[in-house]
């Protein structure tokens, strides 16, 4: 007990008299406070099978997590601060990679990877509402989700042939039920037997509203600023910039325009007062 207390005398005269002791503690009791916030929960299942996989977690709050994989020398990353919960990492093949950025937020979603030498990238402050699929079922496919991109519900992302990406720009929105594909999943041939619908590329840049119900199919590139209409089927690629995309299939109805996550309130106007009745100027 004694010496208990002369320890805590000595620690609040350090404490009192040196700025960088101060800041030390500080800084320590931060770091507990952080990780009472974000706790690593016991409901992580790890199914890991091959060689040299690796699984990477810390300082994330995690509810009905499983890290499924069979193969070898696999990654998975995710960094500290996240949210997820009722979320698959799923990953059979070798040599792939799924890293997720400080911050990001995921609800009933899955992360599905299936071939060699494939990478799901989602950036940091990332957040999808609801359930949202990342899907690679071939080799060297890429998905990129920029930072501070949101989503609601029953999102998909999907790769299915080799050597394509989805590259989502920063700070985009999306509504629900979207689907972004870059390929059309069964090939179509000519009379020469030569096939014609060969997968493509998409590219969605910075700050593009995607709403409800929308199709973003193979070779699309979403140009800064714009805005897709509910239900529109995009077919090709729109690099204009500050336009909005609507229709089956997309076209350009409106350009010179831009968006905000929130509604502005609108000025009440000011009254005039007289000495008598009052009125609007």
């Amino acid at each position: 007990m004694l010496k208990t207390k002369i320890k805590n005398i000595l620690k609040k005269i350090l404490f009192s008299i040196n700025p960088l002791y101060r800041k030390i503690i500080t800084i320590q009791e931060q770091i507990e406070d952080l990780k009472k916030i974000y706790p690593i929960k016991k409901d992580v299942i790890e199914n890991i099978i091959g060689k040299n996989n690796e699984v990477q977690y810390n300082n994330s709050k995690f509810t009905d997590i499983s890290f499924n994989i069979k193969g070898d020398d696999n990654f998975i990353q995710i960094y500290e601060f996240c949210i997820i919960k009722n979320t698959n990492f799923d990953i059979i093949g070798n040599n792939n990679k799924i890293i997720i950025e400080n911050s990001c937020s995921f609800i009933n979603s899955l992360f599905f990877i299936k071939g060699n030498n494939n990478n799901i990238y989602i950036k940091e402050n990332v957040s999808f509402a609801g359930k949202v699929e990342f899907k690679i079922t071939c080799n060297k496919g890429y998905i990129e989700i920029g930072k501070f991109t949101t989503g609601q519900l029953n999102n998909s992302f999907e790769i299915s042939e080799n050597d394509l990406k989805i590259v989502v720009g920063n700070d985009c929105m999306f509504s629900s039920n979207i689907l972004v594909w870059t390929q059309d999943f069964h090939p179509i041939f000519n009379n020469k037997n030569e096939r014609i619908n060969n997968g493509k590329d998409v590219f969605i840049n910075d700050h593009v509203w995607v709403g409800y119900d929308v199709k973003i199919l193979k070779g699309v590139e979403i140009g800064k600023n714009n805005i897709i209409g509910t239900n529109t089927i995009v077919t090709k690629a729109f690099k204009e910039e500050n336009v909005i995309i609507a229709g089956n299939p997309g076209r350009i109805i409106k350009t010179s325009v831009n968006w905000k996550r929130k509604m502005e309130k609108k000025k009440k106007s000011a009254l005039r007062l007289t000495s008598g009745n009052s009125s609007p100027p």
